[in-house]
């Protein structure tokens, strides 16, 4: 299995789409942050002790100048790093930052795809980001991990969003004929019924 370092802009991609998504309704980035803390240290240790992950969140943001994109964007760096310096340990070009990782901002592009509902392609980014970064010992009980289940569960939501009546379908769902065997079956009617000469 190869590794690499994630781009920036994939990165910042996840990020944006987080904290955008994070912030929604009643819900702050902040919270979601907590919360992914929460479950990683439940994962990690078994302990459930929720101030103390919402004490982290705090400390977190305020170490990234408040800024809950900044956190979320810094842990998964940090976690794909991980995960590229465990996979090459002796190879430091692997892992190289250029100034493009410093200076990030969020991309106002991703904000443009959740306005016109294109996040799908987050979707692409996002299986990239894990497949690059789940090399790393225990990513199962990362921060980032949970991150990117919050993201994915943020995808769900808006593709349940778009589909409109079809979301209430259950397991007593009863498929429709398929357009094109109809079609299909009516072109064959017309032939079978002309007249051979």
């Amino acid at each position: 299995m190869s590794c690499f370092l994630s781009s920036a802009d994939a990165i910042n991609a996840l990020a944006t789409y987080w904290e955008t998504m994070a912030d929604r309704g009643c819900n702050t980035a902040e919270q979601s942050l907590t919360r992914a803390i929460f479950h990683a240290e439940r994962a990690e240790s078994g302990r459930d002790d929720f101030p103390r992950a919402a004490e982290s969140a705090r400390l977190l943001i305020r170490s990234e100048s408040g800024s809950a994109w900044s956190a979320c964007f810094t842990l998964l760096l940090e976690s794909n790093l991980r995960a590229v310096n465990e996979r090459y340990p002796n190879d430091s070009e692997m892992s190289e930052t250029g100034p493009e990782y410093r200076s990030a901002a969020p991309l106002q592009i991703v904000k443009y795809w959740i306005q016109t509902k294109q996040t799908g392609k987050i979707v692409g980014i996002l299986n990239s980001f894990e497949y690059q970064s789940d090399g790393a010992e225990n990513w199962n009980q990362s921060v980032s991990y949970q991150i990117c289940e919050q993201i994915r569960r943020f995808l769900l939501n808006d593709m349940l969003q778009s589909a409109g009546d079809d979301v209430n379908l259950s397991a007593s769902f009863e498929a429709p004929e398929d357009p094109r065997e109809t079609a299909m079956n009516a072109v064959l009617s017309k032939v079978n019924a002309r007249a051979i000469a």
